[in-house]
């Protein structure tokens, strides 16, 4: 049997792309990089963007890349490789907890960019202010001012600084505490600690809480159905980290999630779920119905369901 001549290999040639990188910044809103192939890394996006807007590399680790400017449909997690056709990507910060900013000090370009996010959702209202806040600012007639870290020390007062604004035609804010919803002229509060569990969004579009009744010591499943659901899932998900952390609550364990064949999970058991009232939880619910009081009526299937629909299709960049 003679001997059998290998070919070698052809090379696999990718070609180069340039695509855009949003951020806050009105003086430069767009930035181009240069990246290779039809899928890019997450991570590869984020440093060459990083490097054309002169951030540090060291300061990545707070900001993230989305895809949707003003109406954000889903963050990117590490490690995701993104088409490099896909519409929107942008450059925010991500930092939640206002203890962390502080480090941006260190690198002018990326505490810049911070003070213009915060500064872009005071004036698109997702922020706000109160009088006394706004009478500090006023006083302040130094452009300087408003890129600085004093600037953004004082914008961290706000009661839902640290939150992510993720709603439109339903007006939904992400906080540390829970979720608040505005629908139908209607506010409401749902503490993260009164939701037993959720679920990866269908279709890209519903999100399903099952949320606990304290009255009827009963569960009702709370359905919210938005382009911005992957989004939204990536909030919640942040949030309930952070209250793990304050809880001295182990991250979430394999136990706590539902997986299929693939290994994608489907749903999340909730580590930080209580059936106790919290006085935090009151002091949210101030002003706004809180769920977890309603005594919700189950239906035939011996589930109770609100569904809650965005009618805004479109994501504006």
């Amino acid at each position: 049997m003679g001997l059998r001549e290998s070919r070698p290999k052809e090379p696999v040639i990718e070609l180069e792309s340039d695509i855009s990188i949003f951020t806050f910044d009105d003086e430069k809103p767009e930035v181009k990089i240069t990246v290779r192939g039809e899928e890019v890394a997450v991570e590869t996006i984020l440093r060459k963007a990083a490097y054309a807007l002169n951030m540090q590399q060291r300061s990545l680790k707070y900001f993230g890349l989305f895809q949707g400017l003003h109406t954000p449909i889903r963050k990117y997690r590490a490690g995701t490789k993104v088409p490099i056709d896909t519409p929107g990507l942008f450059n925010a910060e991500v930092v939640v907890d206002p203890k962390e900013e502080t480090d941006l000090v260190k690198d002018a370009v990326a505490l810049y960019l911070a003070c213009m996010q915060v500064r872009t959702e005071i004036e698109q209202g997702k922020l706000v202010l109160s009088e006394a806040q706004e009478e500090i600012l006023r006083e302040h007639d130094d452009p300087g001012f408003l890129v600085s870290m004093p600037y953004l020390e004082e914008c961290q007062k706000m009661a839902n600084y640290s939150s992510i604004p993720a709603g439109s035609a339903i007006i939904l804010t992400v906080t540390q505490r829970g979720m608040h919803i505005t629908f139908q002229g209607n506010k409401y509060f749902c503490s993260w600690r009164k939701i037993k569990s959720w679920t990866r969004p269908d279709k890209d579009l519903f999100i399903t809480f099952e949320v606990y009744s304290i009255p009827t010591d009963t569960y009702s499943f709370l359905q919210l159905e938005t382009p911005q659901a992957p989004y939204l899932l990536s909030a919640v998900i942040e949030m309930i980290k952070i209250l793990q952390k304050e809880t001295s609550t182990e991250s979430f364990q394999t136990s706590d999630l539902t997986l299929d064949h693939d290994g994608t999970v489907l749903s999340w058991n909730n580590a930080v779920f209580s059936k106790s009232h919290f006085t935090a939880e009151k002091e949210m619910a101030s002003n706004s119905t809180d769920l977890s009081t309603i005594p919700l009526a189950p239906n035939e299937s011996g589930d109770a369901e609100v569904v809650v629909t965005d009618p805004n299709q479109k994501v504006p960049i």
